[in-house]
């Protein structure tokens, strides 16, 4: 019974090692082939642009622009799936070399996937970045005043909490507040 228990044992844990395999090596060339299509197709992008590229509505996005990297990245790395799993398929019964085969997909699709973020992280300089993010001044109190110099009388916010309707009061209490924080306060907003 102990025996069987075990061998059960061996052949999930072999199981999960070719699953897990599989995915960090898949994800290693999808990141590493991501991060190459991204800097051939924005060369001298900033940190500040590409968080604002990420930010933009995929509606935004030109058609040949997700053709390209759909053909440059998703394809290369959806090969890489079909391929790291057939041979999974293939060395299972081999158990030395499957085993083998998914600890070298694994340190390679880590290597990969250290190497395209350590790349990044050079080439658009996020340290820098990072620390103007933490340092920088929000200009939450500047960016309201100047909102209801010009003529601004009402601020929503959407979302759980009221805690910017709370700091709108300390600014000023002359304007008026909504916080929209379920479907029916929405409702009642625009029916009103």
């Amino acid at each position: 019974m102990k025996h069987k228990k075990q061998k059960k044992t061996k052949k999930a844990g072999r199981i999960l090692l070719a699953v897990f395999a599989v995915v960090i090596g898949t994800l290693g060339v999808l990141l590493f082939t991501s991060e190459r299509w991204m800097r051939k197709t924005w060369p001298n992008l900033s940190m500040e642009e590409l968080v604002y590229q990420l930010k933009a509505p995929i509606a935004g996005t030109s058609h040949d622009l997700l053709m390209s990297y759909i053909c440059s990245s998703a394809l290369i790395a959806a090969a890489a799936l079909i391929l790291l799993i057939l041979v999974s398929i293939f060395l299972r019964e081999k158990r030395k070399a499957h085993v083998a085969f998914g600890m070298i997909c694994i340190a390679a699709g880590a290597a990969s996937i250290v190497y395209s973020i350590n790349d990044v992280w050079a080439a658009l300089d996020v340290k820098d970045y990072l620390k103007r993010q933490v340092s920088s001044s929000v200009r939450w109190q500047q960016t309201i005043e100047r909102l209801i110099a010009d003529g601004a009388e009402e601020f929503v916010e959407i979302g759980p909490g009221r805690s910017l309707s709370g700091f709108m009061r300390k600014i000023n209490r002359d304007v008026t507040t909504c916080n929209i924080d379920k479907m029916e306060d929405f409702n009642k907003y625009v029916n009103r």
